[in-house]
């Protein structure tokens, strides 16, 4: 006569946790690697929201500049220096963590911003060293995960109502 069992095996119980076990490794794994991607989504949107926000301001201090000069600084990078009518000098250049603005009046700086763009490499570029109107800025980066290189252009124009008009002979007669 056989008994009937009342409860499982060892055995029975052992695999049963094993299955458990891989299963929640597999469901932790997908949410760990889902959690990874959203984080660099996060900083690859917060990035470019910065260059975004870095165009737009660079553009509005470009048509209120009344000329634009660049500067090699003694690190080997370059400053983009804005003059402005009311005695404004708007600098512009890279830092660790993104490109810097600093607004000065006199000598005395009267604001201060950055732009966390990342390790992008500017290069900074005026359309021609006798018409300096078109400054053009490359941003080069490069995603060390996928290899692969982003190249950003950023044009801005300085106003020419705000440029210093020589007076001609004849006007002064």
């Amino acid at each position: 006569m056989k008994r009937q069992r009342a409860g499982f095996t060892l055995l029975e119980l052992t695999v049963v946790l094993t299955v458990l076990s891989l299963v929640w490794l597999c469901i932790t794994s997908v949410l760990y690697t889902l959690y990874r991607a959203d984080h660099r989504l996060r900083d690859d949107l917060q990035s470019e929201q910065a260059v975004d926000r870095f165009a737009m301001r660079l553009r509005l201090d470009a048509h209120d500049a009344s000329s634009a000069n660049l500067l090699e600084r003694n690190d080997g990078g370059s400053e983009l220096v804005l003059l402005t009518v009311d005695g404004r000098a708007i600098h512009y250049g890279m830092s660790d963590e993104g490109i810097y603005r600093v607004v000065r009046k006199s000598e005395a700086v009267v604001h201060q911003d950055a732009f966390l763009t990342g390790r992008a490499v500017p290069e900074w570029e005026l359309h021609s060293p006798d018409d300096p109107s078109l400054i053009v800025l490359t941003l080069t980066s490069r995603d060390s995960r996928t290899q692969s290189t982003r190249v950003r252009h950023i044009k801005a124009a300085v106003s020419t109502a705000n440029l210093p008009v020589a007076e001609s002979p004849e006007a002064s007669s």
